[in-house]
């Protein structure tokens, strides 16, 4: 082998092995990479107020929400979005009535043709990931959200401020914008609270999630499922980016009911979270959402 072709070689091992290290994929619920043109500038008034609401859409000059009937549909259909109209290059939101094909407490297997249900995730999702059901109607293996989790690229999720894939000494964060495996600020307090999730504060000290901090009477400290970083907050809040029944404070993707819902208001993470998804099932050959 030639002095050259040495040098190339070394050049591409080098580069791989930093693309490996630096950062690793996240759960398609944070959405750091998105280009700055995901968001039409053109977005109409009503649909930016639909999504503001609750993370509705607008249908029929309406603002209805995602994977319920609300009487935007016929019996036996329900409201979600359409995966063409998501995977154009200007991305666009558009609902359409679907069959659905599962029982409320179930989720469309498209993989399988078949409906599963949440606890069926041990034997088709990876480690620390949940089946939900996305925008489109379909089940999917979506990280835990509580506690919150994100994934790495092995497809498994980790509880972040944890040490999750990382080696000794380091903790699985969000930094710039990717989760990566970033020195633990907070090994000392950690050290002394081993059973606790901790995590850093902006005033350079470590405190415990779901303890009230530094937080105003009331709140908490929680970790955002949108951006993975510490906030203060109501305890035992979720994140559900569909609106519940009126039978209930609050929902899972499943339709059992939980706690009160916390959702942040944010028009560039809905569409962000719809392009995701959008090429998630784009990546899956055959297997696009039935029309």
């Amino acid at each position: 082998m030639t002095p050259l072709s040495v040098a190339i070689c070394l050049l591409i091992y080098c580069c791989a092995v930093h693309t490996q290290s630096s950062f690793i994929e996240t759960d398609s619920i944070v959405f750091p990479d998105i280009e700055s043109n995901t968001t039409p500038s053109d977005i109409s008034d009503k649909l930016k107020e639909c999504i503001e609401d609750d993370f509705k859409i607008e249908f029929n000059g309406e603002c209805r929400s995602l994977l319920t009937t609300e009487g935007a549909c016929p019996e036996g259909e329900w409201l979600v979005l359409d995966i063409l109209s998501a995977s154009l290059p200007q991305l666009k939101i558009q609902g359409k009535c679907a069959l659905r094909r599962c029982e409320p407490k179930q989720h469309y297997w498209l993989d399988q043709r078949r409906c599963v249900y949440s606890n069926d995730s041990s034997s088709l999702c990876p480690q620390g990931t949940t089946i939900s059901t996305d925008f489109f109607g379909d089940g999917f293996c979506e990280c835990i959200r509580a506690p919150v989790h994100a994934r790495e690229r092995s497809g498994r999720c980790y509880q972040v401020f944890t040490r999750g894939p990382c080696p000794d000494g380091k903790v699985w964060v969000r930094e710039r914008g990717r989760m990566s495996c970033q020195t633990d600020s907070c090994a000392t307090t950690r050290a002394r609270f081993p059973s606790k999730t901790i995590v850093p504060w902006q005033d350079g000290k470590c405190y415990a999630v779901n303890e009230r901090g530094p937080c105003v009477q009331g709140n908490v400290i929680l970790v955002n499922t949108w951006t993975l970083q510490p906030e203060c907050g109501e305890q035992f809040t979720t994140l559900n980016l569909f609106n519940p029944p009126s039978t209930c404070t609050g929902t899972d993707h499943s339709g059992k009911c939980t706690g009160p819902v916390t959702v942040p208001q944010n028009v560039h993470n809905f569409y962000s979270s719809v392009a995701d998804q959008a090429s998630k099932k784009r990546a899956k050959k055959g297997l696009n959402s039935p029309k």
